[in-house]
């Protein structure tokens, strides 16, 4: 168990306050994300996302894709890959396909949280190097600033998840 000692002054207070206002924003982010019904097929060729459909909202004067289908997400039989569907000042979203097999390298982030929402496949998690805890569609991990993260597909059908980022950039440290 770990436990976190923090000093209670002014400048740690805000800083506490920033990280809890970031937490709590990739948790609804999250949980939106959960919900929505999600159905995808993926074909060898890259496929893009569509552009300026139904449901556009207003960001700062510029439209912002709201909707995004997984189907549109790019796939590789090489490697895994990672398309970025949103990117804010403070957040980054994406969806990752990895084939089976594939790997997504343990890593750390070393400025920012990190959440996957597993929406289908089976596969193994790397919470530390060396160490697989077995994962499946319906998980959500939550990587904190510095923590080890990665993963294997072991399963027999694509392992698709949702990235959630923030705050960006988050900066990135293979393990």
């Amino acid at each position: 168990m770990r436990f976190l000692a923090f000093r209670c002054d002014l400048q740690s207070s805000k800083k506490i306050a920033q990280q809890n206002e970031n937490l709590e924003f990739l948790f609804k982010v999250a949980l939106r994300v959960w919900r929505l019904k999600f159905h995808f097929r993926c074909t060898k060729r890259m496929l893009k996302f569509r552009r300026n459909r139904a449901g556009c909202g207003e960001l700062k004067g510029e439209k912002m894709q709201r909707i995004f289908h997984i189907k549109d997400a790019i796939c590789s039989d090489e490697r895994a890959v990672k398309t970025t569907f949103f990117t804010t000042e403070a957040t980054c979203g994406a969806v990752w396909i990895v084939k089976r097999g594939q790997v997504v390298a343990p890593h750390i982030h070393p400025d920012g949280d990190d959440v996957w929402i597993c929406l289908s496949g089976r596969g193994v998690f790397y919470p530390s190097k060396g160490e697989e805890v077995p994962i499946c569609a319906g998980d959500l991990i939550i990587s904190k600033s510095g923590e080890c993260h990665g993963m294997k597909n072991t399963g027999d059908e694509d392992f698709v998840f949702a990235s959630v980022t923030a705050p960006i950039p988050c900066g990135y440290e293979a393990i």
